[in-house]
């Protein structure tokens, strides 16, 4: 997960949120497409559904679906990084659903 000064997640922490989308059942797909839903609309991003990612990458299957949430909640409107990384979980949230 991202440290205090950088909310961008690094590139293995965005594979693993991929991974959890690809795999877990479609219950928790639901609850982090209406998360990231939620954020796109506060920090007033349209969402994007070509960003999507099709295919499961390498990473971890140890992620817990509440930090994620929480580093949703963090993300700024100058958080650009995040922001893309954000679009591209959501896209993959409705692909997937």
């Amino acid at each position: 997960m991202p440290d205090q000064f950088n909310v961008e997640l690094l590139p293995g922490g965005l594979n693993t949120i991929i991974r959890l989308i690809h795999r877990a059942g479609t219950e928790q797909v639901l609850v982090l497409q209406a998360a990231t839903l939620n954020t796109l609309q506060r920090l007033k991003v349209k969402r994007d559904i070509s960003k999507a990612v099709a295919k499961t990458p390498e990473g971890s299957d140890q992620i817990d679906l509440g930090s994620v949430i929480v580093w949703l909640n963090k993300i700024e409107r100058k958080d650009a990084a995040a922001i893309a990384q954000l679009v591209v979980i959501d896209a993959t949230c409705v692909a997937r659903t």
